[in-house]
């Protein structure tokens, strides 16, 4: 934190109301989260390194490891960019309509989520012969949707209730025909973990520009469809 605090990087100037960007703390908060998403892109490339390709209960658990734990570091990094520049250090939730608020309100920066585009991976049609899960953009609304949709599931875990209950506005997640339940899978959870790196790299650009080195990612394990990762979108 001494680094914070007396940091050398000149800020980039806002309104003259509001605090100033600091390169180096956006830097900082890129920097954590890439290393806290190292966990969940071990649980999955731990689930594909089994030789079956095991359908055991104990390996279907991974998928929701590695959801949480990409969910709680990706908001946390928001909250931090705020905290670093003197806000509060919790209580914004990921979701595009509050961080868009948040960021105008406290740093003065203009509609931050209108130029963000992830990765992530979609469930196979219902009705055609394609049973792969593609990777996609997503961007404005669907954005907005598949975010609500990660929310409202992480809620669902953290207090204990069924995730097959989860909704699916953004259409990503797999819709079981037995009983029209929804099924998060471990690719589902891959394109998280991907979506959740593209739009921290796209917010670290807006803020700090030039200034800021976009992180090593960590990624899975990958082969097949899920090695088809399409260019990143910034």
């Amino acid at each position: 934190m001494l680094l914070l605090q007396h940091a050398i990087t000149m800020p980039i100037n806002r309104s003259p109301n509001m605090p100033s960007i600091h390169p180096d703390r956006v830097q900082f908060a890129l920097d954590e989260l890439a290393d806290r998403l190292v966990v969940p892109a071990d649980l999955i490339s731990v689930h594909r390194d089994d030789p079956t390709r095991s359908r055991s209960r104990r390996y279907q658990s991974i998928r929701y490891g590695a959801f949480l734990l990409t969910y709680g570091p990706f908001e946390r990094f928001f909250n931090r960019l705020i905290e670093l520049h003197g806000g509060p250090s919790q209580g914004l939730s990921l979701t595009t309509d509050k961080l868009r608020s948040a960021f105008e309100r406290r740093l003065a920066v203009p509609d931050l989520t209108k130029t963000w585009k992830a990765r992530v991976r979609v469930a196979p049609g219902q009705d055609g012969g394609d049973m792969r899960w593609r990777w996609t953009y997503l961007a404005g609304p669907g954005l907005r949707d598949y975010l609500l949709d990660a929310r409202r599931l992480r809620h669902l875990l953290a207090h204990g209730a069924d995730p097959s209950d989860a909704e699916n506005s953004s259409k990503t997640l797999y819709v079981r025909r037995s009983d029209g339940g929804r099924s998060v899978t471990l690719m589902w959870a891959e394109g998280f973990l991907q979506a959740a790196q593209d739009i921290a790299s796209s917010t670290a650009r807006q803020l700090a520009g030039e200034d800021v080195v976009l992180p090593d990612w960590p990624q899975p394990v990958r082969s097949g469809v899920s090695a088809r990762l399409p260019d990143a979108p910034y």
